[in-house]
């Protein structure tokens, strides 16, 4: 019930990641030094106020999730539920059906490194 809730606040709401913030958060999803991207992701997050630290703190929330031995949400698990509330572009356009598997993507390793993102 808490997952629900909180994924419709994210969903009824204007996107909290704007699109320019989301191609950067893509780009720099493109280095495979996890210590580089979190902390490019923490700035871009960080640039967005009240809203980028929503989504910082439920990032390192889906990761200490993720970690639980007892469950098997992984990262990329975690991506399927959650990308669609928080970073499809456009996702009342017919076209948000196309960015589904990039906001996946996108999310499954912002997930995998959710805590790093943003500090405590």
């Amino acid at each position: 019930a808490a997952a629900a809730l909180a994924k419709a606040w994210f969903r009824d709401r204007p996107p909290v990641v704007p699109d320019a913030a989301n191609d950067a958060l893509r780009a720099a999803a493109a280095s495979t030094d996890d210590a580089a991207f979190a902390a490019e992701a923490a700035r871009v997050l960080a640039d967005l106020g009240v809203g980028g630290e929503c989504v910082a703190k439920l990032l390192r929330l889906l990761a200490a999730v993720s970690s639980e031995p007892a469950n098997k949400m992984t990262p990329e698990n975690l991506a399927i539920c959650w990308a669609p509330n928080v970073f499809v572009k456009s996702p009342d356009s017919p076209a948000s059906m196309m960015d589904l598997q990039p906001a996946i993507k996108l999310t499954a390793r912002l997930v995998g490194v959710g805590g790093a993102v943003g500090g405590a």
